[in-house]
């Protein structure tokens, strides 16, 4: 079951070499959907090979998965790239500094308790909290996604 998988934890540094590691409990990375389910079938095309094909039964069942899924997106500077997706961003406060140089991401797991001044103008402040006032580990559940 879902207290079975591991926590995944992101090990994260900022230019400047400071590191965090943002932890991501099962319930934060594991979402839960209703989707068609499909058997699996073996044929043979021509005599030549088998292979396997997924029919659609046209029933719907409750399935779950990862919120996130393997991307290749390589740069020349920094090598493989990770994006930070929901998971993230329901489990922690993300503020992005777009005045700083170069431009800074944050990760809080405290409550939401507004907006940060900074002594910067808020349209380059951005804060993600989803209107969430604390962070989701404690639930048993997966997110549903319908």
């Amino acid at each position: 079951g879902l207290n079975d998988l591991p926590a995944l934890n992101f090990h994260l540094a900022g230019s400047e070499g400071k590191e965090q590691t943002l932890t991501l409990p099962p319930n934060a990375y594991i979402i839960e959907m209703i989707q068609e389910e499909v058997k699996y079938v073996k044929k043979n095309l021509a005599g030549v090979f088998d292979y396997m094909s997924e029919q659609p039964t046209g029933k719907m069942v409750k399935v779950c998965g990862p919120a996130f899924g393997k991307q290749d997106y390589n740069t020349k500077k920094n090598g493989p790239v990770w994006i930070l997706g929901t998971p993230i961003f329901y489990e922690y406060q993300v503020v992005y500094d777009m005045e700083a140089t170069p431009p800074a991401i944050s990760f809080s797991d405290q409550a939401c308790g507004g907006c940060p001044e900074a002594g910067r103008p808020a349209k380059t402040v951005f804060v993600s909290s989803h209107g969430h006032t604390q962070r989701r580990s404690g639930a048993a559940l997966p997110r549903q996604v319908s």
